[in-house]
């Protein structure tokens, strides 16, 4: 069989490879040796230093990522919370309680002027929360309510649970409102209605608004 000049066969050692070998001493033998198994085990000190440093921040990303593959597969998912500053009522009668402040992420839905635009078909249930302060009750008013409405995207009023209480104490309100909406578009608000000079807590801790869907399906 005829070789390339210059070639070396399958198996051989390179030119010169043999002879370095039979030169190499035992202590040079076990210094090549241990080097390579240093080289290989310090590399993989170094993986599992990188890999150990930031173990929740990794599994934080995937999960992210999973999360967010998993919400578009299914097609299902929306949600919003916010909440409201506070203040004192100046208003006769029913008056909507704007949100002011997001809670984490919005997903399926708008935070605009002071409520939620659904983005999608479905039922969706809304939870409101409202701590009432005393301050003043002039002439003996003393009627709190909290709503929650819902607004077709032309303005009309679609669906409206309401919570009352008739006290001169510190009091809270929570309402919880399931309701179906054909398109995208509708819109949900809270509202409320007390005497003027009654007060609302401001801050999450005392009052929320927060929309949620649950299925694609209308009936």
């Amino acid at each position: 069989m005829s070789m390339p000049s210059g070639g070396t066969p399958a198996g051989a050692l390179a030119p010169g490879g043999f002879a370095a070998w039979q030169a190499m001493t035992e202590a040079d033998a076990k210094n090549q040796m241990a080097g390579g198994v240093r080289g290989s085990f310090g590399n993989a000190q170094d993986e599992f230093r990188t890999n150990i440093k930031n173990p929740l921040g990794q599994q934080q990303l995937e999960l992210a990522g999973l999360q967010s593959r998993t919400q578009k597969l299914e097609g299902v998912i929306g949600y919003a919370h916010a909440y409201a500053s506070g203040g004192i009522s100046l208003s006769l009668g029913s008056v909507k309680y704007s949100m002011s402040n997001q809670i984490g992420p919005v997903v399926g839905a708008t935070m605009t002027n002071g409520g939620f635009i659904l983005g999608s078909k479905g039922l969706w249930v809304a939870d409101a929360h409202m701590s009432f302060d005393v301050y003043s009750v002039p002439l003996g008013v003393n009627k709190i309510s909290l709503s929650v409405k819902v607004f077709t995207p032309g303005g009309s009023l679609h669906a409206i649970r309401s919570a009352r209480a008739a006290t001169d104490s510190d009091g809270t309100l929570t309402v919880h409102e399931p309701f179906v909406i054909p398109s995208a578009g509708y819109y949900a608000e809270m509202w409320i209605n007390a005497a003027i000079g009654r007060g609302v807590f401001g801050g999450s801790e005392w009052n929320g608004l927060s929309v949620e869907k649950r299925s694609t399906e209308t009936s």
